[in-house]
């Protein structure tokens, strides 16, 4: 990916399977060819990861856990 990314996607022939880094959210274009051994396609689609609302969290508790309170 062109923003530093490492790429964690995988094709196995007939699935295109990845997942994207902790709290990422953009487009990715990505390119797919296919050939034959006489003819070769390609096209390229746009993957868009929306972000999330990621759940609360309760930071004051695991504070108080880790001074032995």
């Amino acid at each position: 990916m062109s923003n530093g990314y490492r790429r964690r996607w995988w094709f196995n022939g007939t699935t295109f399977t990845g997942t994207p880094p902790a709290n990422y959210n953009g487009t990715i274009n990505i390119k797919v060819t296919a050939s034959d051994g006489a003819l070769t396609a390609s096209d390229i689609f746009a993957l868009t990861i929306t972000p999330v609302n990621d759940a609360p969290a309760d930071h004051a508790s695991q504070r108080q856990a880790g001074r032995g309170q």
